[in-house]
């Protein structure tokens, strides 16, 4: 396979050396390379045994080399098949003077190599009507704008085909010393074909603190379709820098029988993290 072959200052030279010979006598020549980074951390990888330079050691890129005969975006798709990536939407951050913070993102996820875990049936049905059970996703979007005590957000999912709303939602939040509380409508489309009713809702959460350490939380949905509270919750919990403990007490409701629960969490933090859930629906006496 014949490589492009470049000058020390990235400039075509017009040779086409051979693949083995490049990399045994450090010719320059032209390779495609991505850094993935997800929440300000950059991933790494550690190089294969076989490899004729550099194996065994870590390295922060995918790539590969551009050949004579094809393209930078070919030698992406050869990393994609390598190491099965996807590529995904654009996102946008801006920070200036007063705190405000501008978040943006769009765009859809293309699979270019690999096998698609969203398109696997399994019991459960994860990956149906998800948006990602295609090669080509669905596409998704979000805006937000915010301090370090407000943030009003707006995000959605739209068809890959005709762009109809799948998903939408809109949500506001607030933070004021002992007090935080955040709103959210949402919308989910119907999908008459897989049973699935169309959907909006709006869920209310609050959480206030009333003592060193300790907080008071609550939450509400009201199904808009049923014109009712489908589901709400309170509890009680303790946080400090080592360990968060909480219980909640939690009722679904617009079901045949209401489900009643009572969850117990614990949380070392950097340790591990644990709950157990008791069923207290049988509990309720009759009037």
């Amino acid at each position: 396979m014949k490589l492009v072959g470049a000058r020390s200052d990235g400039v075509p030279d017009g040779t086409r050396p051979g693949t083995a010979r490049a990399h045994a006598t450090g010719i320059h020549h032209f390779s495609a390379h991505l850094l993935v980074v997800r929440n300000q951390t950059a991933l790494a990888r550690r190089r294969h045994q076989g490899e004729d330079r550099y194996a065994g050691l870590l390295t922060t890129t995918l790539g590969g080399a551009v050949m004579a005969d094809g393209s930078p975006d070919d030698a992406l798709r050869t990393a994609a098949i390598r190491f099965g990536l996807a590529i995904g939407p654009l996102r946008y951050v801006g920070t200036f003077d007063n705190n405000l913070v501008l978040e943006g993102l769009f765009g859809q996820s293309r699979m270019l190599a690999g096998k698609n875990s969203f398109a696997v049936k399994d019991m459960a049905d994860v990956g149906a009507y998800s948006g990602l059970e295609s090669d080509v996703s669905d596409y998704v979007g979000r805006i937000s704008v915010g301090s370090p005590t407000t943030k009003l957000s707006v995000r959605g999912r739209f068809d890959e085909n005709d762009f109809a709303v799948q998903r939408a939602e809109v949500e506001a939040s607030q933070t004021i010393d002992w007090f935080s509380a955040s709103a959210a409508y949402g919308f989910i489309r119907d999908v008459p074909t897989a049973g699935i009713d169309k959907q909006q809702f709006v869920n209310v959460n609050a959480s206030a603190q009333f003592a060193d350490r300790w907080r008071l939380f609550g939450s509400a949905i009201y199904d808009i379709e049923h014109k009712s509270v489908s589901k709400d919750s309170v509890g009680l919990a303790y946080d400090d820098s080592c360990v968060s403990l909480s219980i909640a007490y939690s009722e679904t409701r617009n079901t045949l029988i209401p489900d009643r629960q009572l969850t117990f969490r614990l949380m070392l933090r950097t340790l591990a993290e644990g709950s157990v859930n008791a069923n207290v629906s049988g509990l309720t006496t009759a009037n």
